[in-house]
């Protein structure tokens, strides 16, 4: 079975930077900074989709693991 990509974030902030760590040290990047990446560097970066939730059950745009 497949483990699926989710994390919980305890708070909504107001607004969640481009880039970020998680507490394992794994960054986590915006579909901006993805764009950003594959445009400069296609297929070469291993990135993967993750969905966040928000503990209220909310969701962030979309995220990915770097």
């Amino acid at each position: 079975m497949r483990r699926q990509n989710t994390c919980c974030f305890p708070r909504k902030p107001k607004k969640l930077p481009d880039i970020f760590s998680a507490r394992n040290g794994v960054r986590i990047i915006t579909d901006r900074v993805r764009q950003i990446l594959e445009d400069f560097d296609p297929g070469v970066h291993q990135i993967i989709p993750i969905e966040a939730v928000y503990k209220d059950g909310s969701k962030p745009d979309a995220l990915y693991f770097f």
